[in-house]
């Protein structure tokens, strides 16, 4: 998330994904170096910070954020730049900023263990180039309507369609993130569940052009029925490695939410790039009580993430009932 938004307000986010679809990596004692554009409109990052302990599950994203905000990305996959090397980035500031809209460049590498041996850069990303304290812009970022923020997404070789394609099990390499090629807006690619920031911002953490997510969601409804029981239906768009699902419930949509499945995850189909429909009934909801209802998924590994959820008023019936597409998971409440 490039852009700050209209008051600089908003946090912003850099995202690091795991390609590898069975491998974990753990980023201690990597460096990521950060340079931007300066200019009057606050204080951007600057410099180079070690990582410590941080993993990365296979097929899965970090989130390198700029501030603490409100999201419903799980805090496993959440790095706070601020708050653990505010210092080294000149994050400190009244208005810090971690990315210029107008101009920004990032390299990720590892650091040598030994004197002699030579850093492995793992990537680049970014439109400027030059020292630090004169950079060159090469290419313009995309600029947003005036009420939205910015969020650019990586361009991958192939972007998968699961409604056409198979999927070969190896995941695509990226463009060139140095290149204007390499990168889309988030506007019109995709909207998505997942959020950092604010709700309604059209950047979507763990959202990538090419190659499948573990699970691709694509509704998720729950609707009350006359019996006073609550019928759950959701759909699969593709799965990768996915044993199945757990539904979670609460009357509080921050805090106190618990699997109801008591007899056993939801079986998933596995690894599959077909559209797949699902159901399950909630017999313990008590009738006119608001709930806040949770899926996730669950890998053969055994990992847990969270896909979306969705709040079911206590009064709604099968002639009102309240429905979550695609395009609106991340901005109901």
């Amino acid at each position: 998330m490039s852009d700050p938004g209209a008051d600089a307000n908003q946090a912003q986010w850099i995202e690091l994904y795991n390609s590898s679809l069975n491998q974990a990596v753990n980023i201690k004692d990597w460096v990521l170096e950060i340079h931007n554009i300066q200019d009057d409109r606050g204080s951007y990052a600057d410099g180079d910070l070690k990582f410590g302990d941080a993993i990365i599950l296979p097929n899965q994203t970090l989130l390198l954020v700029a501030k603490k905000a409100s999201n419903n990305v799980p805090s496993n996959r959440i790095y706070d730049l601020s708050r653990q090397h505010g210092n080294a980035l000149n994050l400190t500031g009244r208005r810090p900023l971690l990315l210029n809209p107008d101009g920004f460049y990032l390299k990720l590498r590892t650091d040598p263990q030994l004197r002699f041996q030579d850093p492995v850069i793992v990537d680049e990303v970014g439109n400027i180039t030059g020292s630090p304290s004169n950079p060159e812009k090469l290419w313009d970022l995309p600029k947003p309507d005036p009420e939205q923020c910015r969020s650019l997404v990586r361009q991958y070789d192939d972007i998968f369609r699961p409604n056409y394609d198979e999927f070969d099990g190896e995941p695509d390499f990226p463009l060139e993130g140095t290149n204007e090629e390499g990168w889309r807006e988030a506007r019109g690619n995709y909207v998505g569940w997942t959020y950092y920031g604010d709700g309604k911002d059209l950047g979507t953490p763990g959202y990538r052009l090419g190659g499948p997510l573990p699970v691709q969601l694509s509704s998720f409804r729950p609707i009350r029925m006359e019996t006073g029981e609550v019928l759950i239906r959701w759909a699969t768009e593709s799965e990768l490695d996915n044993a199945g699902f757990n539904i979670l419930r609460s009357e509080n949509r921050e805090e106190g939410f618990t699997v109801i499945n008591l007899t056993g995850i939801i079986p998933g189909q596995g690894t599959s790039s077909e559209r797949h429909d699902y159901q399950w009934v909630d017999t313990t909801a008590a009738p006119n009580v608001v709930y806040y209802y949770r899926i996730e998924d669950v890998s053969f590994e055994g990992i847990r993430q969270t896909l979306a959820m969705v709040r079911l008023k206590g009064d709604i019936s099968t002639s009102g009932k309240f429905t979550t597409t695609w395009s609106g998971l991340k901005s109901r409440d």
